[in-house]
């Protein structure tokens, strides 16, 4: 009887937290301006027969798309395509799901209860990271869900073959998820190592077949981009051990940065002190597991290992999110086994303790979310109830105008489709963003120091859209120093509203050339 109390309640609890997040998700809107969203969504758009997106533009924003193929690939059979955002909202918070459930399935393994694990479970649910994340249209939950099968499959040395090979499979299709995915598969050759298993060679390549058929894949196809070009191009202008030292130092500040603001978005001075201790806990668990040759505290540290060497500090809770709730496993545990030698009291009390110190820290965080999600249901912010920035920003009146740029940038860059003949092109300092809404083939605006070296790079598009959105190294409305007067400006869009109506984006055609008229 109590046996079935406990998994109603348990069962009840984590339908209380997937139909939230279904609920916070069903939206046909993107949460964020910026970041890789639109490229997913294009390169669903892409891999689709769903969708009636242009080949011309599919095909330019595959060049900026860095990532491998099987996240949106899923979502453009499920129809998740950028005409049906909802839809990738919706597959994207399923994965959180399944990756929820398996999380709970390895803690109750791990730690022997199924409340502290449901606890647990619950606690990474509620985070703000993983609040902000479950807006995006990101491949990271997908990963996740991998990664924790993948560590629940290999939870016992002595797991027969048919399990080794489902874990194989299952890290291979991690790597063609995320990049980083081959720690995964570096771990799991140290693993079958380690317990000296039969085959383990046809394992680990069984595991890699993925990421090799996709590499050769792309390479036929003529997809150039990918993240070892990206470091090989970093390589061309820093020396490697000025690179080495720098990421070193800058990256593990901006990974310290992650963490804490995993927990805490509006870091208080508790969730800086308790929160680095706590976070001290999960690393030295991770050590402790690897030293127990426990494959996740393997793949952890070399998942750590990549992040130090990576572009990584912009994004650090991001690239932090996908071993997060590992991490905060590996404190409970730490913790437990602990107290099982040194204390007299029962581990238990030490880890419900610990996961109480967690909760409290990350308390104002919530408390905040939470209030802005019952503000949203005034009319007044009903507007803002599906934008990250109503949620993650202290200053509510820069969130609403925030949210109001990017509308109104969107439809500027919907108007670009109304006025751009067929067969011209954009440039523009963020491509992916302006082809999601004009659907007009985009590319980035040449760098150029001077006048002469811009014009003379930029030769394949007559238009430029010109903004105040930019991203890094552009800046605020470039290259418009260089193309005003020379070209013809076809709109103008501004802020109505503020002081002085400030300019919002503007596009402007330049004339043809000799050869081309």
């Amino acid at each position: 009887m109590q046996t079935a109390i406990r998994n109603f309640l348990l069962a009840a609890g984590f339908l209380a937290v997937a139909i939230f997040y279904y609920w916070m998700n069903w939206s046909a809107e993107l949460p964020i301006l910026g970041g890789d969203h639109a490229v997913y969504l294009l390169t669903a758009d892409h891999m689709s027969p769903f969708s009636d997106r242009g080949y011309g533009v599919t095909r330019a924003a595959m060049s900026y798309s860095y990532f491998p193929p099987l996240y949106p690939l899923i979502l453009g059979i499920t129809g998740g395509t950028s005409a049906h955002v909802e839809i990738a909202h919706a597959v994207t918070v399923t994965f959180l799901i399944i990756a929820l459930a398996w999380y709970f399935v390895w803690a109750r393994h791990e730690i022997q209860s199924s409340y502290q694990a449901f606890f647990l479970t619950v606690v990474f649910a509620l985070l703000p990271t993983t609040f902000f994340q479950s807006f995006g249209i990101l491949s990271e939950n997908l990963y996740l869900s991998l990664t924790l099968i993948a560590i629940w499959l290999l939870t016992k040395p002595d797991a027969p073959l048919s399990r080794l090979y489902a874990a194989s499979v299952v890290i291979g299709l991690a790597v063609i998820t995320r990049t980083i995915g081959v720690a995964l598969v570096v771990a799991f050759a140290i693993h079958l190592f380690l317990y000296r298993r039969d085959q383990w060679a046809r394992l680990v390549f069984v595991s890699l077949l993925p990421f090799i058929s996709w590499n050769v894949l792309k390479s036929l196809l003529g997809y150039t981009g990918g993240y070892l070009w990206i470091l090989t191009r970093v390589l061309e202008t820093t020396p490697l051990y000025e690179l080495l030292l720098k990421k070193l130092v800058h990256e593990s500040h901006g990974l310290w940065v992650g963490w804490i603001t995993s927990i805490d978005h509006t870091p208080t001075l508790m969730a800086l002190i308790v929160g680095s201790a706590i976070g001290i806990i999960c690393l030295a668990g991770t050590v402790h597991r690897a030293y127990r040759r426990k494959f996740d505290g393997i793949y952890l540290i070399l998942y750590f290992v990549v992040l130090l060497l990576w572009p990584s500090s912009p994004d650090a809770r991001r690239f932090l999110y996908p071993v997060l709730p590992i991490l905060l496993l590996h404190g409970l545990d730490l913790t437990s086994y602990l107290m099982q030698r040194f204390s007299p009291i029962k581990s238990a009390i030490y880890g419900y303790t610990y996961l109480f110190i967690i909760t409290l820290i990350t308390f104002p965080a919530a408390g905040l979310i939470f209030h802005r999600l019952a503000m949203s249901a005034d009319d007044e912010n009903k507007e803002y109830a599906n934008s990250l920035y109503w949620y993650s920003g202290q200053d509510l009146n820069r969130a609403r105008l925030k949210i109001k740029a990017y509308k109104k940038l969107t439809l500027s860059w919907q108007r670009i489709s109304e006025v751009v003949p067929e067969g011209e092109c954009v440039y523009n300092v963020d491509p992916t963003w302006l082809m999601l809404y004009a659907n007009i083939p985009s590319y980035s605006t040449p760098q150029a120091s001077t006048k002469d070296q811009f014009f003379k790079a930029a030769k394949d598009c007559r238009y430029f859209y010109v903004a105040s959105y930019t991203r890094p190294p552009y800046q605020l409305f470039y290259p418009s120093d260089y193309i005003m007067g020379e070209g013809k400006i076809v709109f103008i869009d501004r802020m109505a509203g503020l002081a002085g109506d400030p300019v919002l984006g503007m596009l402007v055609e330049m004339p043809r050339s000799e050869k081309d008229k």
